[in-house]
């Protein structure tokens, strides 16, 4: 008890300080805040929008703690069960977040190193992913961050754009300034976006790809949020009809996106976002597209600079105790009329639901999940030129997969303590021939009036995967994780080549550091 009542006085000293850098949605941390929503705490984080912030994570896990020492319940969930769980949890992400600088004049200097290993029946081999952040509160509303990677496995990507240096591929993840005052923020440079519900992916924008350089504004209340941001994509080198290739400039493209979100009740979010990619051969930025509240489709239906536009619905929702529910729907181009051959181009969506059981039968640490995701073809195509795809630097801005497939996931986690977890996986996706950066056909345009145009899904020769994953991490100190996984994969018609098929294990065990130090530089 007197552990507890210290670290309770450590965190109700939070609300005094500010920490405004957003730590990326892959880290380590987000794991436990999936485990705590799941058993209806920290409910005042948005499931749906990420990365969070510093002090967003502090302030809601010294908030938890508070309520838990004071066995304070909610009318319908118990925010406690009956070993102190999630007191443990809290505690233990405090450990590191009371780590980051809490004084206007404090420098981070935050080193992170990633080691893995891997085997896959074929050869060894091992990716180091080496990460340096340095940040500064200039003043207590205005905040400096830039985190430089340093990877030796990014180059060997067929997709990779940029140079090598030794046998390392580097770049800056994040780098930007960031300004609050009370409810609004406003950040310029890179940083992550991820807008979705998924366990490990997501559809209109994912932390998959490459960061977005971008200028963002957000607003946030206990009852709604608003964020828009508007980013530059790298220029694409794509043939234009008409024109030599040698002649061909690149097509600058650009990238504008808004987005709602209410919370009608305390355990449940609705989001609705909007998108759209515009650009092309000497096409500049259109201000209109900086407009955070037009309507974007009606703005590239009637206005001068075309674009490719995609619409979601998002939410997530928690019915009754420790059962989480969530979905999206994303809407790239729906054909509603029926008044020519173009009105028979199939419907381009794609959708994801998922479904989580906490500490089900009694087991404490225990989650149970589903989830199917499923994107048509040419969903993130662009019909109106190769700069439309919905791609950044080569790469997928929404789900990893791009299009022209489903998902199914089912498993379990079991995480008795912060210190150790478990999981089991299986995976079930099959994939068609349907890729982003395939050229858009339209095969509907050549159906003979009068009848309909079908195509199966997935189209083409289907690859069809089964994957069965076990992991196991063990995390004895916050800044030192271990993890070892393997992978079965069973692989049908492989790289979408008839009868090609492939049965392997993969093998991987990581060690992942964080080196954290702050000093403070005199007035």
């Amino acid at each position: 008890m007197k552990k507890i009542k210290c670290f309770i006085f450590v965190v109700l000293l939070f609300p005094l300080v500010l920490h405004s850098q957003t730590l990326r949605p892959s880290l380590w941390i987000y794991n436990y805040v999936d485990y705590l929503q799941h058993r209806g705490v920290l409910w005042n984080l948005s499931p749906l929008e990420k990365p969070y912030t510093v002090n967003e994570l502090m302030k809601e896990i010294g908030g938890t703690a508070a309520d838990n020492v004071e066995r304070k319940t909610d009318r319908k969930y118990r925010r406690l069960d009956d070993k102190n769980r999630v007191v443990d949890f809290g505690e233990w992400m405090w450990r590191f977040l009371r780590e980051m600088p809490d004084k206007n004049q404090d420098v981070l200097l935050w080193l992170q190193s990633g080691n893995e290993y891997l085997n896959d029946e074929i050869k060894n081999q091992y990716a180091g992913k080496q990460r340096g952040t340095v940040g500064r509160r200039v003043m207590p509303w205005l905040h400096v961050y830039d985190t430089f990677v340093l990877d030796n496995r990014l180059d060997e990507m067929p997709s990779y754009l940029g140079k090598t240096q030794s046998g390392y591929a580097s770049y800056s993840e994040q780098a930007y300034v960031l300004a609050h005052y009370k409810k609004f923020c406003l950040k310029i440079g890179r940083d992550f976006i991820r807008w979705g519900p998924g366990r490990d992916a997501a559809l209109m924008f994912s932390d998959y790809g490459r960061p977005l350089d971008q200028i963002s504004a957000y607003y946030v209340s206990k009852y709604f949020s608003f964020t828009f941001f508007t980013a530059s994509l790298d220029p694409t080198h794509y043939p234009v009809v008409g024109e030599k290739i040698k002649t061909n400039l690149p097509q600058n493209r650009y990238l504008s996106a808004h987005r709602l979100e209410i919370r009608p009740w305390k355990y449940l979010y609705i989001g609705l976002g909007e998108a759209i990619i515009f650009g092309g051969p000497g096409m500049s930025y259109d201000l209109a597209y900086l407009n955070p509240v037009l309507f974007y489709h009606g703005v590239q239906l009637n206005g001068a600079v075309a674009g490719n536009t995609v619409g979601s619905i998002s939410f997530t929702l928690m019915p009754k105790q420790n059962v989480s529910l969530y979905g999206e729907l994303l809407v790239d181009d729906i054909q509603i009329e029926k008044s020519g051959p173009g009105d028979l181009e199939p419907n381009e969506v794609g959708y994801i639901y998922g479904a989580n059981l906490a500490d089900p039968f009694g087991v404490l640490g225990l989650d149970v999940y589903g989830e199917y995701t499923r994107i048509t073809n040419r969903t993130f195509n662009g019909q109106g030129g190769p700069w439309e795809k919905w791609l950044h630097r080569n790469q997928p801005i929404g789900h990893f997969l791009g299009n022209d497939f489903d998902r199914s996931l089912t498993g379990f986690s079991y995480w008795p303590s912060p210190r150790y977890r478990c999981a089991l996986q299986y995976e079930k996706r099959r994939r068609g021939e349907g890729r982003i950066e395939k050229a858009f056909d339209t095969p509907w345009m050549n159906t003979p009036l009068g009848q309909n145009y079908s195509e199966p899904f997935p189209t083409g020769i289907v690859e069809e995967s089964a994957v069965f994953s076990v992991k196991a991490t063990w995390q004895p100190v916050w800044w030192l994780r271990i993890l070892g996984e393997g992978t079965h994969w069973d692989i049908q018609n492989l790289g979408n080549q008839n009868r090609v098929n492939d049965s392997y294990w993969e093998w991987q065990i990581s060690v992942n550091v964080d080196m954290i130090h702050t000093w403070g530089i005199p007035h």
